[in-house]
This record gives structure tokens, C-alpha cells and sequence, in this order.
């Protein structure tokens, strides 16, 4: 019924968010989450296929890193980049829990 007026109420978190089911924060960390591995997901699959990520060219590394970037989570390389993976699937396990 609102959604013309409030569009970002058809995305489930926002709408267990607006209903008090989801802390805000919560709600943002599941939000920024989806968001980078789905941009992750679209490039190695645009550029690599669906069952090549673990064999990747170098030269993709620097792409992926800069897309990670513009969807919120910024790291130096690879490594790092994992790193904050891992670390936000260990949070997005926790508000599941929650």
C-alpha cells in the first residue's frame, strides 16, 4: 500500500526493519552485505563463469577490489578483501541467530 510513496519498503530487510522485527543496524548490516556479494557474484560470473572463482586472472583483482569499493567494503587485496568476508558473513550469521 505505501510502497509507491516508500519503494525501499518492497526490500524484505527494510520491511522487517520498518515492522520492528530487525534493529536498524541489523537491517543495514544485512543490507550492505547482500549488496557486496552480489556484486561479487554478477562480476565472477560476467567474467570468469560460475565455477572458476578460485581460478581467477590477476588482472581481475584489481576490478573486483574497485567494485567492492563502490559497493561499501574497501580493501587493500584479495587477502583483505576475504578477510572482510568472512568477518561479514560471521555478522550476518548473528543477526541471523538473533
Amino acid at each position: 500500500m505505501h510502497a509507491p510513496v516508500h519503494p525501499a519498503l518492497c526490500h524484505p530487510t527494510t520491511r522487517l526493519a520498518v515492522a520492528g522485527n530487525l534493529a536498524d543496524a541489523d537491517a543495514d548490516k544485512l543490507i550492505r552485505a547482500e549488496r557486496i556479494w552480489r556484486t561479487l557474484q554478477g562480476m565472477l560470473r560476467i567474467t570468469l563463469g560460475r565455477d572458476a572463482y578460485e581460478t581467477r586472472p590477476a588482472a581481475s583483482e584489481a576490478h573486483l577490489l574497485r567494485a567492492c569499493a563502490a559497493a561499501g567494503r574497501d580493501a587493500p587485496d584479495m587477502v583483505g578483501l576475504r578477510a572482510d568476508l568472512d568477518n561479514m558473513a560471521v555478522d550476518v550469521r548473528t543477526v541471523f541467530t538473533r
